[in-house]
């Protein structure tokens, strides 16, 4: 257990979290955020967080990476959108050791 470990901290180093939001006036929407990549960081993860206008019922429909340090997500709301929603991507980003 301990080799991988050691393994695993020989592969990255400087982890951290960002994250974007938008404003969606429609019925669907995509949001992207990405990791800093002039700092050499790639993304290791992501997810998506859905704030509805309290009247529409919105599900996530992608939650990806779009390339090594980009996340990309997207959404719908179904029926009438009775107004604005949040979609907010997040990554979770680390610089790969030389």
């Amino acid at each position: 257990m301990k080799a991988i470990e050691a393994v695993r901290a020989r592969i990255a180093y400087g982890y951290e979290q960002v994250s974007s939001s938008t404003q969606i006036s429609g019925n669907s929407g995509t949001h992207e955020v990405s990791c800093d990549a002039g700092e050499g960081e790639s993304v290791l993860g992501g997810g998506i967080e859905i704030v509805p206008n309290g009247t529409d019922t919105n599900f996530a429909t992608d939650s990806r990476p779009l390339d090594l340090d980009t996340w990309t997500v997207s959404a719908e709301a179904i029926g009438p959108v009775k107004g604005d929603w949040t979609l907010t991507a997040w990554a979770t980003c680390a610089t790969a050791l030389p």
